[in-house]
């Protein structure tokens, strides 16, 4: 069936939430996938497996930007699972699967509402919440990685709870 463009899907709140959210979940795919791709080469550069620009170094970068991101994570935690904490690795991984959860099944309600005679519909509010501060956790751990990595500095001076506090009211006001 077609959506049934009505006034029950032009729900703008729950619109705009699910959009700012979808936005996050982008950010944090794109950083991550980045930043894991740049950490990945380095290392393998510094191992020797080949040299900057060669063909089989251009070959191994497209590999790695074309991987899904939940395998990004888990060769981030098979070649750095010295320098990287496990606890940053769990973030990484429900970062990711709150992600798909945005991605996958933020709309539904909403869209199976509209086809409903039913005159309520609710976002879960605190289901989706919480897989809003899972991506911006995330999402806050590979863009302090990412300031480091490109700025050569500590990214230690940008509050982690004050930027999830902000993502959440961003993406729920």
């Amino acid at each position: 069936m077609w959506l049934r463009i009505n006034d029950k899907l032009n729900d703008e709140k729950s619109l705009l939430s699910i959009g700012k959210a979808l936005c996050l979940c982008q950010k944090y795919e794109i950083t991550c996938k980045d930043i894991i791709t740049w950490l990945v080469v380095v290392k393998s550069l510094k191992e020797g497996k080949f040299s900057f620009l060669d063909n089989k170094y251009t070959s191994y970068v497209d590999k790695l930007v074309d991987i899904f991101l939940g395998q990004s994570i888990n060769l981030l935690k098979e070649r750095f699972s010295r320098e990287i904490k496990k606890a940053e690795i769990q973030i990484l991984k429900d970062a990711k699967d709150s992600r798909n959860f945005i991605v996958h099944n933020s709309a539904q309600d909403l869209i199976a509402w509209s086809f409903s005679s039913s005159s309520t519909h609710k976002l879960d509010l605190q289901v989706f919440t919480n897989h809003i501060i899972n991506v911006a956790e995330g999402d806050f751990l590979v863009s302090k990685w990412s300031y480091e990595f490109q700025e050569k500095e500590p990214g230690a001076f940008y509050n982690k709870d004050r930027y999830i506090k902000k993502i959440v009211e961003w993406v729920l006001s």
